[in-house]
């Protein structure tokens, strides 16, 4: 039996078994909370988690707390940000564009380096957004690289060691503890408003 939370919305979570992701802004859901039952405003996602045949085997769902209702996803005076995203696990992959399109930011998911750079050389991008452990190039070379070709990016580097990996990189950058929220992914986009951008 599913948790009241989750079980909310029955033909979003039905949908999700077929392989259709859904987010759901504003709920009044009842969780449990210190010991307790207590009913929260949250924001509600179902992302179906595929094999690599194509088939559903689960549902991921997520709760976030809720924006303020007069609070649009794009926050005026915030800048809309073309981010491209690299991960090579494709549910991680998903999930994250689908949250940063939530944030209505625009999304370009790729699941390997050596496609990033096909992609930084055709458009422009404001963010870079990678896995630190890419298969092929790291992400922390793609960064390198990237920069390169676009000397105004900024820099997210998701990784399951945080900023180890990172920590000493030679440019301006960002790191993301995995596994990670909405909300410490829109901390990591605050962040990379507040650091300079790499040097040309």
């Amino acid at each position: 039996m599913l948790p009241p939370e989750w079980s909310w919305n029955g033909a979003a979570l039905d949908a999700a078994w077929r392989g259709v992701a859904s987010a759901h802004a504003g709920a009044d859901l009842q969780v449990w909370r210190d010991g307790a039952a207590t009913r929260r405003h949250l924001d509600l996602f179902y992302t179906p988690i595929g094999d690599e045949a194509g088939a559903v085997r689960g549902v991921l769902c997520a709760l976030a707390p809720a924006a303020p209702a007069a609070a649009p996803a794009h926050m005026p005076g915030r800048e809309r940000l073309r981010i491209l995203v690299v991960e090579d696990n494709p549910d991680a992959r998903f999930l994250v564009g689908e949250m940063l399109a939530t944030f209505g930011h625009q999304v370009q998911a790729l699941g390997h380096g050596e496609e990033a750079l096909v992609a930084l050389a055709r458009k422009p991008f404001d963010v870079l957004f990678t896995d630190v452990g890419l298969p092929g190039i790291s992400g922390v070379e793609l960064a390198r690289q990237a920069l390169l070709i676009q000397p105004g990016l900024r820099i997210i580097f998701a990784s399951g060691f945080g900023d180890t990996l990172t920590r000493n990189v030679e440019f301006p950058a960002v790191a993301l503890q995995k596994p990670y929220d909405m909300q410490q992914l829109e901390q990591a986009l605050d962040g990379i408003h507040g650091a300079p951008p790499a040097a040309a």
